[in-house]
């Protein structure tokens, strides 16, 4: 919990799936608290999350203020109850159904025990815990998180009527008690409090592992509970901007709210069409930053926002960019300049340049080339799948064809899955949709760059056909793991034989219609 006056602070836990394993674990979790916070209270552990700071020893943190007896005796009976609490979830798991419901009435309850009673084992006063399950009816709109999080203010303006709220997701913690208080003081300062909307931190993740292959290091976080759009929080805040509420950007040294982020490549591209669709849904409507924003803010900022909103449309590029000039190239048919040409300059300055650009902002924050690689590997497999399917989704959807859904995803991940992210190896156990595009096009690439190579060697065309040649070469190069995920592993993370099967066939028939393009 936070450095906060416990009469002060009310806490409101939304289970939209309204399931039972939920609530009872919510209830244990209250009572294993009465014993947490006095304990983080009295040696000011700032970790608050106790799976964390088992794992983690904060004791380096405060040198000497660990070693007394009292303190080593309290921590083994904290963590005990801890062990006690856990399997006290374990049994509620395997006792009660974890069904969740699309249909079903609301539960409202302040969470207390059994004489009513908020206090902790020091006889000092709780925070506020009330559990929330909308009501959810399948002919009845819920509007997805933003719905949630609306009946979370209905419901709190009737309990505690707070004018500040913080929100967190069910895979974030806080990683400093401090936190709110940050933010308060500038919704406390009198000349930044008329006018300020949101206090915004940096979303950090804990579970990121030292390789990042999947480039999960966001750097940018919203929050909002405007409907409309999937991603209600980049909604929100693009309307209060309008409306001329102003935010603030604060990165304390210590991240102050951990995350968890997707360590699968499938759940990173089913969370990444997710947002896509939402993203598309602001995009291709009258509240486009486009249209919308410049009237209401300032060129640059709309500008800021039209950039995120159309995004996914890089998808168009890429895919012109991975078909043509390689096709081109096997057919012999130049599309750049050649060397020789003062107009190869400029596509070489072009290129070096947003490539330098990228590597120096990879560089600044403390990173490698290995995170380099890793940012363009993704965001190509990203633009390639996630951003495709997603538009195609919200297009669907603009015309009548579907409706809006939400996938959330899932933090369950296997202990294979997790040994391999952290040894820096991919897992491709992916759904063919994504996988399919993605081999394809590794396939056409390499085909292109040998057969097209070879035809540059014997017509003496070198000079004309470098750029299109170096094309397909860093491809080749930059998603060298398809190549061992489809010959080389033999591991459960490897692509499929099927998956390997059908986009050599695909590959195989676009080669072949190629072949007539003169």
């Amino acid at each position: 919990m936070f450095i906060f006056p416990p009469d002060k602070l009310h806490v409101y836990l939304s289970d939209d799936g309204g399931c039972s394993v939920t609530f009872r674990a919510t209830k244990q979790a209250w009572k294993f608290s009465k014993f947490w916070i006095p304990f983080c209270r009295k040696y000011e552990v700032k970790n608050r999350c106790p799976e964390a700071y088992f794992l983690r020893e904060e004791n380096s943190e405060y040198p000497g203020k660990f070693d007394s007896s009292e303190f080593l005796v309290e921590k083994k009976d904290i963590e005990k109850r801890y062990e006690e609490f856990k399997n006290s979830l374990a049994k509620i798991v395997a006792d009660t159904s974890a069904y969740m419901s699309k249909d079903h009435p609301s539960l409202i309850q302040v969470i207390s025990d059994e004489h009513g009673n908020e206090i902790d084992s020091d006889k000092e006063e709780m925070p506020v815990l009330v559990y929330v399950a909308r009501e959810k009816r399948p002919s009845h709109p819920h509007h997805f998180k933003a719905g949630a999080l609306n009946v979370l203010l209905r419901v709190s303006a009737m309990i505690s009527n707070s004018p500040y709220i913080l929100v967190l997701d069910c895979d974030m913690y806080c990683n400093d008690p401090s936190s709110a208080r940050q933010a308060m003081c500038f919704h406390l300062d009198s000349k930044l409090s008329p006018k300020l909307a949101f206090v915004q931190f940096p979303q950090k993740f804990y579970n990121i592992s030292d390789t990042d292959i999947y480039d999960g290091q966001l750097r940018y976080i919203w929050v909002g509970f405007r409907y409309f759009a999937v991603v209600e929080d980049v909604f929100t805040g693009f309307n209060l901007h309008c409306d001329g509420w102003i935010s603030v950007y604060i990165e304390p040294s210590r991240p102050c709210f951990l995350g968890a982020s997707p360590i699968t490549l499938s759940e990173l591209l089913v969370q990444h069409m997710r947002w896509n669709v939402g993203l598309n849904q602001i995009a291709m409507s009258s509240f486009s930053p486009l249209l919308y924003g410049p009237l209401r803010m300032s060129i640059s900022q709309s500008m800021c926002y039209a950039e995120f909103a159309h995004s996914p449309l890089y998808f168009l590029s890429l895919y012109i960019l991975a078909l043509i000039p390689q096709l081109c190239l096997l057919r012999g048919i130049p599309l750049y300049p050649q060397v020789s040409s003062p107009f190869f300059v400029v596509f070489l300055f072009v290129f070096l340049s947003s490539q330098l650009k990228h590597m120096q902002e990879v560089f600044s924050t403390g990173h490698s080339m290995r995170t380099w690689s890793n940012e363009q590997r993704i965001w190509m497999m990203k633009s390639l799948t996630s951003y495709l399917y997603a538009t195609f989704d919200a297009i669907m959807e603009k015309v009548g064809l579907r409706t809006a859904s939400f996938l959330p995803t899932n933090k369950v991940v296997d202990d294979e899955q997790a040994k391999r992210y952290q040894m820096g190896i991919y897992d491709f156990q992916v759904p063919a949709l994504f996988m399919v595009p993605l081999c394809t096009l590794y396939i056409l690439n390499v085909a292109s760059l040998v057969i097209g190579f070879g035809r540059i060697l014997h017509s003496q065309k070198g000079n004309e056909m470098v750029i299109q040649t170096f094309i397909p070469l860093s491809a080749t190069v930059l998603h060298f793991p398809l190549f061992e995920g489809m010959v080389l592993r033999k591991d459960k993370g490897a692509i499929s034989k099927s998956v390997s099967l059908v986009s050599a066939l695909i590959s195989t028939v676009v080669l072949f219609c190629a072949s007539f393009v003169s």
